[in-house]
């Protein structure tokens, strides 16, 4: 059997498992969940579960099924695609990637095979307040100890650390200060750790934000968190490659998620325009001002669904990862457009319909906003393609 074919198969067995899931559930897995026990929704969870949809991007000799980022895109986009889509599957797959990548072989052994079944679940923390888009100003400090590293320092925004049995976290064993001092460049000196989320020293406390479905957000508190030097990530000191890795995940997955969500607002858009009649006997879809939009969102779907196809391509194909970033860059952008385009094409031809809580339109443009400024925000995207593949100066 073809790779194709193999995940023409693995997309329409994980399609109706999820349609059956929201078919089943409805809106009781849209968002909600039991705050007094922070529990991500069951029927989700169990049905990423279920044929190890959750490790499709992990190797098989990890206890995956080896279908690449292109595997776990076509998850993610079948989950939203049912309207019950999510962020933890992102987030743990920004980690469980990488991990394949630049784990050692032992720390691959002890944690992937749960990570593939969905025994164990694990979360991203890079953003710091004070440095923002800028990876690089990280002050948190991991410093050498025995057998073990210390660290110290606080994380922002970081998502669903209370679902999260583990944390990859970002910080640096060489300051800033002293990378400069000794002509080193600024991205060197970073480290990534794999910290136990119940590890002593380590605190979180829920931000005051909004909550996009069951993923909320929290500062990351660590007051000299011990962590065993083989959960290191990688070499110290070079954790620059691994996050940017980290990030390509994200800029394939959101638009992924984008893609699927879009498809549930033209598939309930136009069931609806089809049978609305406003104005006599005429269905509302019959009008050009209405179809138009429709059909321009679906065009721009299209394209993004092509430039998605080839970063997921050129991902799985072993590219270094500035190699990547280039199409995962442009789909990144694509989605943006595609997301407010169909957001404005439902909003038209679901009328009030589309307030209700059961469509949640004022819920994805909450959202749509959030993915202007992540992974990396627009401006800082766009400075980044000037820079490194227009060859213009650095932005200031």
């Amino acid at each position: 059997m073809s790779q194709a074919t193999a995940l023409d198969g693995f997309r329409a067995e994980v399609r109706t498992r999820f349609q059956r899931v929201a078919d089943q559930h409805g809106h009781s897995v849209r968002g909600d969940r039991d705050e007094a026990e922070g529990l991500y929704p069951k029927p989700i969870w169990d049905a990423l579960c279920e044929g190890k949809a959750i490790g499709a991007p992990i190797p098989p000799e990890n206890g995956g099924l080896g279908l690449g980022l292109t595997g776990i895109a076509a998850v993610i986009e079948e989950l939203a695609a049912a309207d019950i889509g999510d962020m933890l599957p992102i987030l743990n797959t920004m980690v469980a990637v990488p991990l394949t990548k630049y784990a050692s072989d032992s720390l691959k052994s002890e944690v992937l095979p749960a990570v593939a079944t969905g025994e164990r679940r694990m979360v991203f923390a890079v953003t710091e307040r004070d440095a923002g888009s800028n990876v690089f100003a990280a002050k948190t400090r991991a410093v050498a100890d025995g057998d073990h590293f210390v660290l110290s320092g606080q994380k922002d925004y970081i998502s669903a650390v209370d679902l999260a049995d583990a944390i990859l976290v970002l910080a640096r064993t060489t300051s800033l200060e002293d990378c400069r001092r000794k002509g080193l460049n600024e991205s060197a000196g970073l480290s990534l750790f794999l910290v136990d989320r119940d590890s002593p020293g380590l605190e979180f406390e829920r931000l005051s934000l909004p909550r996009f479905r069951s993923v909320t957000q929290y500062a990351l508190k660590m007051d000299e968190v011990r962590v065993p030097a083989n959960r290191l990530v990688g070499a110290a000191g070079f954790g620059a490659l691994p996050v940017l890795d980290a990030l390509n995940v994200e800029r394939i997955l959101i638009p992924a998620l984008v893609l699927g969500a879009t498809r549930w607002l033209l598939d309930l858009s136009i069931e609806h325009v089809k049978k609305r009649r406003v104005f006599g006997d005429v269905p509302l879809g019959r009008y050009q001002a209405v179809q138009h939009p429709l059909a321009e969102t679906f065009l721009r779907a299209e394209g993004l669904r092509r430039l998605l196809d080839h970063a997921t391509a050129t991902y799985d194909s072993g590219a270094n990862p500035f190699e990547v970033s280039l199409p995962t860059s442009a789909a990144r952008f694509a989605a943006v457009e595609v997301a407010e385009a169909g957001l404005n094409a439902a909003g038209d031809a679901l009328g009030t319909r589309g307030f209700e809580p059961d469509i949640g339109l004022l819920g994805f443009a909450q959202l749509v906003r959030v993915f202007k400024s992540i992974p990396v925000s627009t401006p800082v995207l766009l400075n980044f393609v000037a820079e490194h593949h227009l060859g213009l100066p650095r932005s200031s």
